[in-house]
């Protein structure tokens, strides 16, 4: 719906959106191949073209005027197309989320126990060197 009003506000920027594989984009080349035509045009193709656009537009205008016919001047569709892709991680990928996990667990864990160990109980340790350079001087 987004694409559609983007569309609606900058027609010239945003293509109108078409649900997906209802069209088929195909280049000049392509189109002139499929369908025999050529894309050039006689002068006087493009002066009956012309003029019948500015009727056209007359007319537009002027039942945009009188009736306010948004539904018909500004189509919209009322699919709303969601483009989202979850790729299926394969085994390997989901071992390596395990040991990073795992491997965050450990140094976490190592960390703590270090920082517990040097709160709680660094007199034990520095009494220990403490004898034991006693013990050796005796």
């Amino acid at each position: 719906l987004f694409a559609q009003w983007m569309h609606h506000a900058y027609p010239r920027e945003c293509p109108f959106p078409a649900v997906s594989g209802t069209t088929k984009p195909m280049s000049a080349a392509d189109w002139m191949n499929a369908t025999g035509n050529s894309a050039s045009l006689t002068q006087e193709e493009v002066d009956d073209f012309v003029k019948s656009a500015m009727t056209k537009m007359d007319e537009v205008q002027m039942k945009d005027l009188v009736d306010s016919d948004w539904e018909s001047t500004l189509p919209w569709l009322e699919d709303e197309e969601l483009v989202f892709s979850h790729p299926q991680a394969s085994l390997l990928e989901e071992f390596k989320i395990i040991l990073r996990a795992i491997s965050i667990i450990a140094v976490v864990s190592a960390t703590i126990n270090a920082v517990i160990s040097a709160v709680f109980f660094p007199r034990r340790t520095v009494r220990r060197d403490v004898d034991k350079k006693v013990a050796n001087k005796e």
